[in-house]
């Protein structure tokens, strides 16, 4: 009975795809399953054993091993082809499926396009190439302005993660273009991650990859840089879709005005338009926008109706850090995960290439000498500066992260100096004057990152008598700028790093105290003035601290209690502590152990307990995060607490900060050892190389790193012994298999 009814199953499987509303990949896997239903059917059917003998008796004879003789009949070699078949299909599947994922607009097949007329003329298709070609080439200026670096260098992308509710660990995929890839079912993603992680670099290469295929796919890209939007203009959505379609105009040139005319509306009220937005949150009005004040929710909720409402059928993608993102837009999370060691070691490796520099010992350094620079190494473009620093001085280590900027800057500027002054008679001297002032009226004024030229041009011309124009040359022919764009020309810094380093090089050399107001909101001063803290005097550091702790105290009890909204300044100073002060325990030293007794009663509110609350775990994380702030003894106890935590995301960056201590107790490195020894073999496998170096990274973790070869060996023994005895089993069975064949003869006289 088991047998028919898996039978009939795997029938009616084969038979459902002849249906042809089916889409293709569903016609995969119901073919997939279909095929290896039949192919099981055999095991309960007894033919598996004479399919098996079939297949392998050429190469088990080697051995020594006999099988019955066997008689392939039909309904045998039926079942067999279809079980081949669905191994087939599977693989066919897996090839095939990433192609497919990106060019199918959802809830619609590309089958349809054969009954749109337009896409059959012979003009639409000819004003299509031309949006697209002229769209690819301004990505590619765009590159070339903001490329810093002397080389035609392409930034390493990190993994990413896909947040699913429900799932106990988020799925990582490569990058964020196979990420878009594979997920079909969603129309919004917001993309979170770092300044420097190389979010801006995928999305544009998601708009070469969605260009490349328009004619075929019918679902046409559409960019939008949101820090080109203007600085004093109220955003509603109306305002939004203006501005989406004018900064595509101004892209396309003349080239895309008949795509613009003819289709463009047509297309994104059929859901046939794919938006890209970068920089939510280098919009104007958002740099200096607290996450909970009226101006903030309004502008998410400008975004949230601009989704649902004017481009609901279109596919979207919006990309931001993580505060500062946008609130209550719903769409699938993909967050771009620092990079790991393996990515770390390659970055490395392909800047020292044919240098006589070992990268895997560079990193070995930074993370047990310097932790507090280990950070930049885990992204892309800080990694990069970091090595070009060591590289030009014979492994020496930056004594901070201005370092690292300063010293870039002035190599370049010293390099460039000649061309400055034959191409636009400045000095180097001059022109790093003008990158300060640029920088620090761009942060304190409340200007967008990306402002007009015409204004940077003006307001050097106040103080370097009318040469502004040159300066701003100067600055774009060092790579140090962005000057460009079509219609409105724009200057930007390269990167945003840069304005940062500008900015508090001003500061410092000005004597402008520092906008300490500024770190509990999370302005666009916050990761400059973790730099700032880098070079500033004691007094000036523990004058931060002290600040910083005490917002942290006045909301406390809120953030003990997982209270995340209410506890919002006491959460941004917390985090600049650690950014700050990771490694340079001075400032924090009046405080450090009441901050330990704060960690441990934020970690006791989940440990050991059953679910939690999702705010609980934020704030578990964030004390986790803080744990080499604190004094010797809470340092340990609130370790054992989260590793007790039941999310495995606190124990990960709990394992992480543990890096970065100079010991561990017996009980604590048994609690991390323990979390070691509970990854799965398959996993502890595959990521051996991967685990073994992270492992060997800190003094603090050498027993770890011994106790999990020993996994490794206990596991490997492990699989040995169980082939072992799977053959010998299969052999015992086949010899007394072979045996039952033969009846002991009759004797004589005996009934």
């Amino acid at each position: 009975m088991v047998v028919f009814f898996v039978q009939v199953f795997s029938i009616l499987g084969v038979t459902y795809l002849n249906r042809p509303r089916v889409q293709s990949e569903t016609k995969l896997w119901m073919y997939m399953v279909g095929s290896l239903l039949a192919g099981f059917s055999l095991t309960a059917s007894g033919s598996f054993k004479e399919m098996l003998a079939i297949e392998l008796v050429g190469r088990m004879g080697a051995f020594g091993w006999k099988f019955p003789s066997v008689q392939a009949n039909e309904s045998l070699f039926l079942n067999y082809v279809l079980f081949c078949s669905g191994i087939v299909a599977l693989a066919l599947f897996w090839v095939w499926r990433p192609r497919q994922a990106i060019t199918n607009p959802v809830g619609r097949d590309v089958a349809d396009r054969g009954r749109d007329e337009r896409l059959s003329k012979e003009d639409f298709r000819r004003a299509l190439s031309r949006y697209c070609g002229s769209l690819v080439d301004y990505l590619n200026n765009y590159d070339r302005e903001v490329n810093w670096s002397d080389r035609d260098y392409s930034p390493l992308e990190a993994e990413v993660e896909t947040e699913v509710s429900g799932r106990l660990r988020p799925k990582v995929v490569v990058n964020l273009v196979e990420a878009v890839r594979r997920d079909r079912g969603s129309q919004t993603f917001v993309v979170i991650g770092d300044p420097g992680s190389g979010k801006s670099v995928s999305l544009r290469n998601l708009v070469r990859c969605l260009s490349s295929e328009a004619e075929h796919t019918g679902v046409v890209p559409v960019y939008v840089n949101l820090r080109e939007f203007p600085a004093g203009v109220q955003i509603s959505v109306n305002g939004l879709v203006q501005f989406a379609r004018e900064s595509v105009r101004l892209q396309t040139g003349r080239d895309g005005e008949a795509f613009l005319n003819g289709w463009y509306e047509d297309f994104r009220l059929r859901g046939k338009l794919f938006f890209v937005i970068d920089s939510f949150d280098e919009m104007p009005q958002i740099l200096d926008a607290d996450e909970r004040s009226d101006a903030h929710k309004n502008i998410c909720l400008q975004f949230d109706r601009l989704f649902t409402q004017e481009i609901r059928a279109c596919r979207k993608v919006l990309a931001s850090r993580e505060y500062r993102s946008p609130l209550n837009v719903q769409g699938a999370r993909l967050v771009i995960r620092p990079l790991t060691e393996k990515q770390v070691r390659r970055v490395v490796g392909s800047r020292v290439l044919g240098r006589g520099f070992d990268p895997n010992e560079f990193v070995r350094r930074v993370f047990r000498e310097r932790p507090e620079l280990a950070s930049l190494l885990r992204n892309p473009f800080t990694a990069e500066l970091l090595t070009d620093f060591a590289r030009d001085r014979n492994g020496e280590l930056p004594s901070c992260m201005f370092d690292i900027f300063n010293a870039y800057v002035n190599s370049r500027l010293i390099n460039d100096e000649p061309m400055l002054i034959e191409r636009s008679n400045v000095s180097a001297s001059e022109v790093r004057k003008a990158a300060q002032q640029l920088a620090l009226a761009i942060f304190t004024d409340n200007r967008g990152l990306e402002t007009s030229a015409a204004w940077a041009v003006t307001f050097l011309d106040q103080d370097f008598e009318g040469q502004g124009q040159s300066l701003v040359d100067g600055l774009k022919y060092a790579r140090l700028a962005r000057v460009g764009g079509h219609g409105r020309v724009a200057f930007s810094f390269a990167h945003r790093r840069f304005a940062e380093f500008f900015a508090v090089e001003a500061m410092q050399s000005s004597g402008r105290p520092a906008p300490l107001e500024q770190i509990p909101t999370d302005s666009r001063w916050r990761d400059g003035l973790v730099m700032y803290c880098g070079v500033a005097a004691e007094q000036e550091r523990v004058r931060v601290a002290e600040f910083c702790w005490e917002r942290i105290l006045q909301q406390s009890p809120a953030l003990a209690s997982g209270q995340v909204e209410e506890a919002r300044e006491a959460i941004h100073c917390l985090r600049f502590l650690v950014a700050a002060f990771q490694s340079d325990t001075i400032p924090v030293a009046k405080f450090n152990s009441k901050l330990g007794l704060m960690l441990r009663r934020i970690l006791k509110k989940q440990s050991f307990s059953g679910h939690a609350r999702p705010n609980c775990t934020l704030a578990s994380k964030l004390a986790a995060e803080a744990i080499p702030l604190v004094d010797g003894q809470n340092q340990q106890r609130a370790i054992l607490q989260a590793m007790g935590n039941r999310s495995l995301w606190v124990q990960e960056t709990t394992v992480d900060a543990c890096r970065n201590l100079p010991s561990l107790s017996e009980v604590t490195a048994k609690s991390v050892r323990t979390f070691y020894r509970m990854k799965p073999i398959l996993e502890k496998v595959q990521n051996f190389a991967d685990l073994d170096f992270a492992l060997s990274l800190s003094e603090a973790f050498r027993p770890i790193r011994l106790a999990y070869w020993g996994d490794i060996l206990e596991g490997v023994l492990l699989a040995l012994i169980a082939i072992v005895l799977t053959i010998a089993i299969i052999r015992s069975a086949h010899l007394a298999c072979n045996f039952s064949e033969f009846s002991p003869p009759a004797i004589s006289g005996i009934r």
